[in-house]
């Protein structure tokens, strides 16, 4: 089992020349905090907005993004967790580090900000 935050949960969906060089590590069950999808869903808008003749490559990865078989972990539980990585990252970041943590295992990520300032004690594959 393998964490997925947004930014490596993107690069998967548009299947990124990043995430091709990394896709045996996404071959594992895959576990995430029920944010990526609101977060997917914003980084797809975005590149739709920007780059119009991407429209139908990122209307495919919406589709298959809400067909993607994760676990998703609710987050009320993990606040404590959360609010301890405050001085290191944002909330946002933290929710994707704590679930890796309480699953127990590695986080994946595209975020070489997050993957530097991450606590001690937490896995991560930068992809």
């Amino acid at each position: 089992m393998k964490a997925v935050d947004t930014s490596a949960l993107v690069e998967f969906l548009l299947n990124t020349e990043r995430f091709a060089a990394a896709s045996d590590y996404f071959d594992d069950e895959l576990i995430a905090t029920d944010l990526v999808v609101p977060e997917s869903l914003n980084a797809l808008r975005k590149i739709a907005l920007r780059h119009p003749r991407t429209a139908r490559r990122v209307d495919r990865s919406v589709e298959v993004l809400g067909q993607l078989p994760i676990d998703f972990v609710p987050l009320q539980a993990l606040t404590d967790e959360i609010w301890r990585m405050r001085g290191t990252v944002t909330p946002y970041d933290a929710a994707h580090v704590a679930v890796a943590r309480a699953a127990g295992c590695a986080l994946l990520t595209a975020d070489a900000r997050l993957a530097r300032s991450v606590p001690d004690g937490t896995s991560i594959i930068l992809v």
